[in-house]
């Protein structure tokens, strides 16, 4: 059987949302009563609009969001497709909000820095 390759377009991320489930000490479940950001691992990164270059003339910029990065975004945005059985979400860049990472070196702006 011939393998498979998705690849975003453009300035889109393919997203899986990582479940998170806060579990009391009598394994009760909590319901989070806002809707907080999603947390979820990239697993495939566009290479970028050239609506995101600051000019014509100029090259089209990287996404800095790479293979793996684990991203938080709004709940509602996106679109989900559904691929091998396993449902995923396409997002564009700007509708990332945060992208944890393990480096201090980023290439937009300083990073917030928490100690574990």
């Amino acid at each position: 059987m011939t393998k498979k390759f998705y690849h975003p377009v453009r300035d889109r991320i393919l997203v899986r949302r990582i479940e998170e489930s806060e579990q009391t000490e009598g394994g009760l479940y909590k319901v989070a009563e806002v809707e907080d950001l999603v947390r979820g691992e990239s697993l495939a990164v566009g290479g970028g609009s050239p609506y995101m270059r600051p000019s014509a003339s100029e090259a089209v910029p990287a996404i800095p969001i790479t293979h793996g990065d684990i991203v938080f975004y709004p709940p509602k945005v996106g679109v989900d497709i559904r691929i091998d059985g396993e449902l995923l979400r396409v997002l564009q860049y700007d509708q990332v909000f945060v992208v944890e990472s393990n480096t201090t070196t980023w290439k937009l702006g300083y990073p917030y820095a928490v100690s574990e």
